[in-house]
């Protein structure tokens, strides 16, 4: 397990939160925006690059994978020793739920929010909700522009 290197977000907060058992291989492969919160743990291999935007939050158990075996060389079964790398992107203000998934090459988009349990492989577009195995994009999320005042609203001024 590497440590990250943190930078100052604000007075009160990092960009990056680590959490307990949290493994990240390959590091200095990681590009980010701004803050991400790491969860109990989490599990990152970005050998293949793993760009993540700003706000971005896993629940415990999520795993990122940006690498893979060669499965297409019958002289070499179950899997050749070549290593497959593709980059894996996550959109800002992105919720990754509890021991979901991600599988090298995918791309989520922005305001997304990924079900418990899901396994990403492909290409999500922004404001999605995703759920399942295989992940499906099963409704499209309306995003308040002042959150805030929403919830004011919604529970009388209550927060």
């Amino acid at each position: 397990m590497y440590i990250i290197k943190f930078k100052k977000f604000d007075d009160n907060r990092h960009t990056i939160h680590l959490k307990y058992n949290t493994a990240i291989y390959y590091p200095e492969k990681i590009n980010h925006k701004g803050y991400i919160h790491f969860n109990d743990s989490n599990f990152i291999d970005a050998r293949g690059g793993l760009d993540l935007g700003v706000n971005v939050i896993l629940a415990p158990r999520v795993c990122i994978l940006t690498y893979n075996h060669d499965h297409t060389n019958s002289d070499w079964l179950p899997y050749s020793p070549e290593i497959i790398r593709k980059k894996v992107v996550v959109g800002d203000n992105t919720w990754i739920g509890f021991d979901s998934l991600i599988l090298p090459g995918s791309h989520v988009g922005k305001n997304c929010v990924i079900g418990a349990k899901s396994v990403l492989k492909g290409l999500y577009p922004d404001n999605s909700l995703i759920v399942g195995n295989p992940a499906k994009v099963v409704k499209t999320l309306n995003k308040t522009d002042n959150a805030k005042a929403y919830l004011l609203e919604k529970y009388d001024g209550v927060l």
